[in-house]
């Protein structure tokens, strides 16, 4: 947050968010998605996560 890279009043809870669902969301084991949805998940969460910290398209990178 002291860099300013990151626009969100709510760090802390967005950080958290950040860490249970790519947790959750992207552990096959949970609701056995295949590698293709996984990748569609990944984009999709890219884009929330870039959405809610104000970030430029493109800018936050999930690799798998």
């Amino acid at each position: 947050m002291d860099e300013g890279i990151f626009h969100t009043e709510y760090p802390r809870e967005v950080a958290e968010f950040m860490l249970t669902e790519f947790g959750f969301v992207l552990d096959p084991g949970v609701f056995g998605f295949n590698k293709e949805q996984i990748i569609k998940k990944s984009e999709a969460l890219t884009d929330m996560i870039e959405k809610i910290l104000g970030l430029t398209k493109g800018s936050f990178v999930i690799s798998l």
